[in-house]
């Protein structure tokens, strides 16, 4: 198939889903407020979970940080997918989860340090975040899809072109950027 082609029909099939983004981006929103306001619950969770993460990214070398991050992206990505068979149920709990950790954090960033300390947080997002809600949402759609054969078929393949034509290189460019500036900026 021709490269363009595809390109052009994964950023049609978004923009025909862009409501399921739309439901991901409000339960993440969901989640990162009651992120916010549990963080002192969460913590209990989340926090040995982020030191876990820390303690395996140190002495990582640059190219070793980028590899480790696209990694675990390209996971949540295709399993934000897949795992939407099930009725759409795991995208939209992963939708809520990412929200809570982005609220948790954001809190606890602007406690522990400042408000100024949160722009180390933004860069990478700028290229991840769009694409795990692109992921979740179309994984809600295949969920959601899921009862009619033919229409199932459809969003399962034009998924696919999408994780492989705009997920993986906005993933790829998210896990550079993120990777660099980690190890530069520790």
């Amino acid at each position: 198939m021709n490269y363009l082609k595809q390109v052009r029909d994964a950023w049609k099939f978004i923009k025909e889903s862009k409501g399921y983004f739309a439901f991901v981006i409000i339960l993440m929103i969901f989640g990162a407020a009651l992120g916010w306001i549990y963080s002192v619950q969460l913590g209990l969770i989340i926090d040995p979970y982020l030191k876990e993460l820390v303690d395996s990214l140190s002495g990582l070398n640059g190219w070793s940080l980028i590899v480790f991050i696209l990694q675990n992206n390209l996971k949540v990505a295709f399993l934000g997918i897949i795992l939407g068979v099930i009725f759409g149920i795991m995208p939209i709990i992963n939708s809520v989860a990412n929200g809570l950790v982005i609220g948790y954090v954001l809190k606890i960033t602007i406690e522990q340090a400042s408000i100024f300390e949160v722009w180390k947080i933004f860069p990478h997002g700028i290229f991840e975040l769009p694409a795990i809600i692109i992921a979740l949402g179309l994984g809600v759609k295949l969920g959601f899809s899921v009862f009619s054969r033919k229409e199932f078929s459809e969003n399962f393949y034009k998924s696919f072109n999408v994780l492989l034509y705009i997920i993986i290189p906005l993933l790829i460019i998210a896990a550079i950027i993120e990777g660099s500036l980690i190890y530069f900026l520790g």
